[in-house]
């Protein structure tokens, strides 16, 4: 998918989410905690870079609000529950 393909609207909402995911990504890579926010991190990356091409592909001509403000806002969301949803299943898979 070329920069001349995607919508301006889109483009800027991925822009706005990239200021976000690059300063999140280096700090959870400075964190001692052996890597599991680390991974948790990159999971919530790939997850919301797979539902972001899906967004993308079924975008028609007008800009649809909802998915431009989780192609926006929604890493954030998506990493705090991964996180937490992290912290209740850590202890019952790692005894």
């Amino acid at each position: 998918m070329n920069q001349e393909q995607v919508k301006p609207p889109y483009r800027n909402a991925l822009r706005m989410t990239l200021k976000q995911q690059v300063p999140a990504l280096l700090v959870c890579i400075l964190l001692l905690d052996g890597g599991r926010i680390l991974r948790v991190c990159l999971i919530a990356m790939l997850g919301f870079w797979l539902f972001a091409m899906l967004c993308l592909a079924r975008s028609t001509k007008d800009s649809d609000p909802i998915g431009l403000s989780f192609l926006r806002w929604g890493f954030v969301p998506l990493l705090g529950i991964l996180v937490y949803v992290n912290d209740i299943l850590h202890p019952l898979t790692h005894r």
